[in-house]
């Protein structure tokens, strides 16, 4: 068991091996702390997606124009 709570901690909490078997608890007390664990968006985080339009007949998907 790992708990990191009320360490003064910041950043996003890296997501792969262990770390995505810790639930919320483990990290109370880092108001500044962000991931996929607490499900508090990181700054950074807002993408923008473009729309993908299929390809015409005879294009291909990564052609260059």
């Amino acid at each position: 068991m790992l708990d990191l709570s009320n360490n003064n901690l910041s950043g996003r909490i890296p997501w792969g091996r262990h770390f995505e078997t810790f639930d919320a608890s483990c990290f109370e007390g880092n108001i500044n702390l962000c991931g996929v664990q607490l499900n508090k968006s990181c700054p950074g985080d807002e993408t923008v997606q473009e729309t993908q339009q299929p390809a015409m007949d005879g294009e291909e998907e990564d052609s260059i124009l």
